[in-house]
């Protein structure tokens, strides 16, 4: 690839949830499937009807026609696969342009577990590689998000082709306050520090004018090129990301995981009572320097009265974060913190957690 498509050309073919959060759609449950031996074409089946169903949103659809997207969208399925899943579907990786190591190898590698000093892993109940313990070889994830009591209409995994394990979000652990705002179940303000990515997760309108108003010239800092996020794209170094492909892709076509992305995801639970002790013990500052904000959401060096969400995050991650933790005495970001959120800066989306699991890293294919 030698040139990056147009954005605008290929929203169709970006999943969703690039585009939004669903945050409207209060209910939701994430599908861990591994396929069973010799039923890859009733998996392959499953699969295809699942996106016949029009339930696998595109972020063109979240962005078109003249209704809100809560108006239009009631329910929202995004589908991301395992390396071991794209492997169980037949792909091969291509020579001339492999998968990364990182996500060839998986979180559940015996190297990965010593690069990041991963403990605790008796605990892990599955994995994206095949688990010498046993654990549950995940090789599809359908993350599934549903309007709060509506009965979902995405038909369930066909148990004779998935061994499947399901993680049901409780609804009631986000909150929304008096004041309207969402906090997370330690009581930290959730939704900042999120990025804008250029040309597909902007504000429009009113909305953007009034972002900028607010956050000045420090708007710019949180618009990003789409490549940081969305393979096959131009990133913050004007450099086209890396897209991997497969033998089995027509050659003539673009590459495999054009439009695709990579996704995180990790299974933890929030120790509150633990978390209430904590605080009650050592005092609601210290608990806002472990998490990088204060707990009305406005970074830990803010003066004078409570700003709006886009002023909220108008400080710098280069300079006031990255090296050095440069902000006033006894107010820097946790080094940690800016560690696991590179591009959320101080999102305070997981503070302290009781690792219940620490899992792969997928690659979320349209």
């Amino acid at each position: 690839m030698k040139h990056a498509p147009l954005l605008s050309e290929q929203s169709d073919d970006i999943q969703g949830m690039l585009k939004s959060g669903f945050g409207w759609l209060k209910s939701s449950r994430f599908w861990l499937l591994t396929i069973r031996e010799g039923r890859v074409d009733q998996a392959r089946a499953w699969l295809a009807k699942l996106v016949d169903s029009g339930l696998v949103v595109s972020a063109k659809r979240v962005g078109t026609g003249r209704k809100k997207p809560e108006e239009s969208i009631s329910e929202a399925v995004a589908v991301a696969f395992s390396f071991s899943g794209l492997k169980k579907l037949g792909c091969t990786e291509a020579e001339t342009h492999p998968f990364p190591t990182a996500f060839s190898s998986g979180m559940g590698s015996a190297l990965r577990k010593e690069l990041l000093r991963d403990a605790g892993r008796d605990q892990w109940r599955w994995s994206d590689v095949e688990d010498p313990d046993g654990r549950q070889t995940v090789h599809i994830l359908v993350a599934q998000w549903w309007v709060l009591d509506k009965k979902s209409r995405m038909e369930d995994p066909d148990p004779d082709a998935f061994i499947v394990r399901t993680v049901e979000n409780n609804p009631c652990s986000f909150k929304k306050e008096e004041d309207g705002k969402l906090r997370e179940p330690f009581g930290f303000r959730d939704g900042l520090a999120q990025p804008v990515i250029r040309g597909l997760r902007e504000e429009g309108g009113a909305a953007l004018k009034q972002a900028k108003r607010d956050a000045g010239d420090l708007y710019e800092d949180r618009v990003v090129e789409p490549g940081e996020f969305i393979l096959g794209y131009r990133n913050e170094y004007d450099e086209l990301t890396y897209c991997p492909n497969v033998k089995e892709w027509p050659q003539s076509s673009a590459r495999f995981t054009l439009n695709g992305s990579y996704l995180a995801v990790r299974q933890i639970a929030q120790d509150v009572d633990a978390f209430e002790r904590f605080k009650a013990a050592n005092g609601r500052a210290i608990c806002e320097k472990m998490m990088g904000r204060r707990m009305d959401g406005m970074p830990l060096g803010w003066q004078g009265p409570l700003g709006s969400d886009s002023a909220a995050d108008a400080f710098r991650y280069r300079v006031q974060d990255a090296n050095g933790f440069v902000l006033p005495p006894g107010c820097s970001c946790p080094p940690v913190q800016s560690a696991r959120f590179p591009w959320h800066r101080c999102a305070i989306e997981h503070q302290i957690i009781q690792a219940a699991q620490v899992a792969p890293p997928w690659t979320a294919l349209s």
